[in-house]
């Protein structure tokens, strides 16, 4: 049945505008519950009103899916124009395939020709019901929901789609089939698609968008740069109002009248989170004042970028230089000295070289850098060189569109990290001998354990259990916490401010690292398998950090307990022991015998504490927080003769 909006008089399908007043008819939203469309999608419920049309919960008779059902307004059906724009939200989502974002199974039309679109159902609420229940957000919080949108949004934009209507109404949370926490992006209605396939149809000067979330270009001021009147940028801006609004509990621009609004949005520079809400630091502040820039050429330039810098901005507490805030660099400055044990170290600056690949393996920038570290000496005049990573947060574990990641690396969270040191190389076969001269814990180290025999070389063959002696060894000699790293510092490290499969980038190659080459990666080439371990550093490309060999020549051990999933996982970068799946380790990072896949920076992998192999080393961590509190005790693990584990392909 349809309705008049005006009258409110009920009328057959057939008709499109009222026999009384000659209103276009709506659809009667009510007399829909119960009915069939196309004989396949029984309809159970109204779910709510959008801009364009009305969404039902129904269920495919067939299959017993329950399905999202959009149809368009009446009104809308009537006007070439609007049906143009909802048919190309339907083709435009169901031609960009994200986690993140609704599917769309099908485009249809009932007899009278009312467009609906057949769409994913999210069991949940949207991000708006979640602020008004709730109330304001801390930055970490928001950054948890915000950062998979954020993410499908640079996906969106790599295919020339711009949403431009990003608000939390459009942000759904919901539980997955299976139980698992999903965040969803809806409604790609009024979406831009620059693509000749799929075209726009947006008038001259239409305005489109929500108010309160447009950005200055979506007003009509006219960008600087000369480019196209909207572009991804406009959702950045949208994205930093929803973050703004998130944490603070209200909006940054705001008025009684839509030319109020609309002047703020234009003229009035949002003011600093940091002034209002204590728990935002003056650099987190500063870079969502500067996504929201009235100038667009000054806003970040893309959504990851953005995230990220807010990431690790979360526990900054002091403000951006000025010369640089307008170009945030991501990093906090590492201390001259760092009191560590019972004394001071100071830290001393190094150079590194930082590689990034294109997606077919070349090498697409190479950019020089610095980091810092202080050195550890070791018996026999063998120093340890320790360098300092930067506090921060991030995503851990894959996507789930990486390409041959495994279900072990679900779901995605942010975990925060306070600042410590790590070994700048795996461990090598000459800091082993150092440190097994030293007295005795816990259990006797064999000197000599490796394989492939040269001092430079990582050491291998080690069990779990023998790297808890030689940290026991190492804190009791120096004073200070050595240890393992926990599996989130070492995945932190491991992405060094990267959200790509490895730190190099979306491919791995043999030119910059030691692993089986003859399985190639996405569009990576193949190279060489050399079938043993390499010197550390041998090929003289760091990440972010400066730190070497993330990615293959030996796996490496981490203190955690084994996990199936990260359901549960501790979100402070501490390690995890409770509720392990039985007594296997964490080791992480592939190997000279692995194939590329397991050397991505979210590859797991587990293998029994007293296990050792020719693939398996490590690296240590010294938790600067904890002083000189040494933690862990091997005097009451079982000497039984140690078994080789399976390698893993």
């Amino acid at each position: 049945m349809k309705i008049c909006p005006i009258c409110k008089k009920q009328f057959e399908d057939n008709l499109n505008f009222c026999p009384v007043d000659g209103e276009v008819l709506s659809i009667d939203k009510t007399s829909l519950i119960g009915t069939t469309l196309d004989g396949q999608y029984q309809i159970d419920v109204l779910l709510g009103e959008g801009g364009m049309g009305t969404v039902y919960r129904a269920r495919h008779i067939l299959l017993g899916d329950d399905v999202a059902i959009k149809i368009l307004s009446g009104n809308f059906n009537s006007d070439p124009e609007s049906l143009r724009r909802f048919l190309r939200e339907g083709q435009a989502a169901r031609r960009f395939d994200h986690p993140n974002v609704v599917a769309v199974h099908d485009l249809r039309t009932m007899p009278d020709g009312t467009a609906y679109m057949v769409m994913e159902y999210i069991q949940g609420h949207t991000l708006k019901d979640e602020l008004e229940e709730k109330g304001a957000f801390l930055p970490k919080e928001a950054l948890s929901i915000i950062a998979p949108i954020a993410d499908a949004l640079n996906s969106a934009h790599a295919l020339g789609i711009i949403h431009r209507d990003l608000k939390p109404e459009n942000i759904m949370l919901g539980t997955s089939k299976d139980g698992q926490p999903v965040i969803k992006l809806l409604d790609l209605g009024i979406a831009k698609v620059s693509n000749d396939r799929i075209t726009a149809v947006t008038h001259k000067d239409q305005i489109l968008g929500t108010p309160y979330y447009m950005s200055p270009e979506q007003w009509g001021s006219k960008p600087k740069d000369g480019g196209p009147k909207i572009d991804h940028r406009a959702d950045i801006y949208s994205l930093a109002v929803v973050i703004y609004e998130l944490i603070a509990g209200r909006l940054p621009f705001d008025g009684e009248t839509l030319h109020e609004i609309a002047s703020e949005h234009l003229f009035t520079p949002a003011p600093f989170l940091h002034e209002i809400n204590a728990n935002v630091s003056q650099t987190f502040s500063q870079l969502l004042v500067r996504a929201m820039s009235k100038d667009r050429s000054k806003r970040p330039n893309n959504c990851l970028d953005f995230i990220n810098e807010l990431c690790a901005a979360t526990f900054s507490t002091t403000s951006l230089n000025p010369k640089l805030a307008e170009i945030f660099i991501g990093a906090t400055t590492a201390p001259i000295e760092v009191s560590v044990g019972t004394g001071v170290v100071a830290l001393t600056a190094f150079d590194i070289e930082v590689v990034t690949l294109d997606p077919t393996g070349q090498i697409l920038e190479r950019e020089q850098s610095q980091s810092q570290s202080f050195s550890q000496e070791l018996p026999n005049e063998v120093f340890l060189e320790m360098v300092w990573v930067a506090e921060g947060s991030f995503l851990m574990g894959s996507p789930e569109y990486e390409l041959k990641r495994s279900k072990d690396e679900s779901p995605q969270h942010l975990v925060n990290i306070s600042s410590f040191f790590i070994s700048k190389y795996p461990i090598t076969q000459k800091q082993w001998y150092a440190v097994s001269l030293l007295p005795l814990i816990g259990r006797p180290l064999n000197p000599d354990p490796s394989n492939f025999k040269d001092e430079n070389n990582p050491v291998e063959n080690v069990s779990w259990e023998d790297c808890q002696e030689f940290c026991l060894r190492l804190s009791s000699q120096t004073g200070c916490n050595y240890s393992l790293p926990s599996e989130a510092q070492w995945e932190y490290v491991a992405r060094a401010k990267t959200t790509t499969p490895f730190h190099f980038g979306d491919t791995i190659t043999t030119e910059v690292a030691n692993y089986n080459g003859l399985f190639r990666y996405g569009n990576g080439p193949r190279g060489a398998n050399l079938n043993q371990t390499t010197p550390v550093g041998k090929y003289g490309v760091a990440n972010n950090f400066g730190l070497y060999d993330m990615h293959g020549n030996v796996w490496e051990w981490c203190q955690d307990a084994w996990h199936d999933n990260y359901i549960g996982a501790p979100t402070d970068g501490s390690s995890w022991e409770e509720n392990a799946v039985d007594s296997r380790r964490v080791m992480r990072g592939g190997s000279w015998y692995s194939q590329s896949n397991l050397c991505r920076s979210a590859a797991r992998a587990g293998s029994w504490p007293n296990g050792n192999n020719d693939f398996l080393g490590f690296r240590v961590v010294l938790n600067i927080a904890l002083g000189n509190k040494i933690s862990g005790n091997t005097a009451n693990l079982t000497l039984q003769w140690p078994h080789k584990t399976k390698r893993l392909l």
